[in-house]
């Protein structure tokens, strides 16, 4: 359709002068025509650039929408996949610890007492390495969850509006990062916030330092409160108490 071309609602210069013929065309004519060609060349240059803006917002939404739906399969079959990787080495070194100390038991099955009780010491360390190991391996399969939970507990110490630096193990960066960011959301009232690596820390270990307070959560911390518990561990000196199932020592 072109510039002069009559449309539904058009009115002709004549027409809006009044007049009904066609007037000999001059300069003023033209500078008319121009500026209406002109103002309905704008008016269509904005209704498709509004549409296009439109279409593209829309498409651009899409996209996000899609993005975020990859990504939240992407992370839950990573961590499905971490979890059963994680279930499998528990399961892997309870076996191997399991036939350790049954093969250690049919060994000295025929021995007598004086043997048993010589013997006995390295059989509750042996117990000693396997609770230690067992609680490594269930701490590593469970370690997101022992981090947030640690990281919570942590901050709960804190009164709102304060400076705090939080610490973990480099490789649980990126995990304790987002789980700040959810914590942050639903907790606006936190103060400015810090997140560092410390190459002492083991993964799912939580350290939180401001000003005038340290609160320990590493797993080494952890680990040293079961250390009274894991001193108690002891097998009877009789054989055949040791050999009763459900027999754990003191």
């Amino acid at each position: 359709m072109g510039c002069d071309t009559p449309g539904p609602d058009y009115i002709t210069i004549q027409e809006m002068e009044g007049k009904r013929h066609r007037p000999t065309w001059d300069a003023a004519t033209e500078v008319e025509y121009i500026e209406r060609c002109r103002d309905k060349a704008q008016d269509m240059a904005r209704t498709i650039i509004t549409q296009a803006l439109e279409k593209a917002s829309r498409e651009a939404e899409a996209i996000r929408e899609e993005g975020r739906k990859e990504v939240e399969a992407a992370v839950a079959s990573a961590r499905q996949q971490a979890q059963e990787e994680a279930q499998a080495r528990l399961d892997a070194e309870f076996q191997a610890q399991a036939e350790a100390m049954r093969s250690l038991l049919e060994a000295i099955s025929g021995l007598g007492l004086e043997v048993w009780q010589s013997r006995r010491h390295d059989f509750v360390v042996l117990a000693k390495t396997f609770t230690e190991k067992a609680l490594r391996v269930e701490m590593d399969t469970r370690r997101a969850e022992i981090l947030s939970s640690l990281m919570d507990e942590a901050l709960s110490r804190l009164d709102a509006h304060r400076e705090f630096t939080l610490k973990v193990a480099p490789q649980d960066y990126e995990l304790a990062k987002a789980l700040m960011e959810e914590i942050q959301a639903k907790r606006p009232d936190y103060g400015q916030w810090r997140l560092a690596t410390d190459n002492a820390l083991t993964e799912g270990g939580v350290v939180l330092e401001t000003s005038d307070m340290l609160a320990d959560n590493a797993i080494a911390s952890r680990l040293a409160l079961l250390a009274p518990y894991l001193d108690q561990l002891d097998l009877p000196e009789d054989l055949d108490q040791a050999r009763e199932p459900g027999q754990n020592g003191a």
